[in-house]
């Protein structure tokens, strides 16, 4: 009996390390993103929402819709832009990457 406990609870753990990116990791993923493609500094992502992820044919990773405002700040100026799309986020590293689709 303990056997088929420990046996599900590894099976669970692994489940939920292989699965589409949390939340937070996602938004961390979408904030690297735009400073790295906009050369934003300090950008941040109010409203920040990731729903629908499902795995990739043919890539690594997953597609999620993703939502919220980007708050880009660059060269002294700042500016608010609506973000709502489909990401692909892909692990690297040990790490959750966004890639825009």
């Amino acid at each position: 009996m303990n056997k088929i406990i420990v046996a599900s609870l590894l099976a669970l753990f692994a489940t939920g390390c292989s699965g589409a990116p949390s939340k937070g990791a996602a938004q961390q993923a979408a904030t690297k993103l735009f400073n790295n493609s906009l050369g934003g500094e300090g950008t941040t992502i109010e409203n920040f929402a990731i729903n629908g992820c499902t795995k990739v044919d043919g890539a690594d990773g997953y597609a999620c819709d993703t939502s919220g405002t980007v708050n880009l700040r660059t060269m002294g100026h700042s500016a608010q832009i609506p973000l709502n799309g489909r990401f692909r986020y892909s692990k690297a590293s040990g790490d959750w990457v966004a890639h825009a689709m």
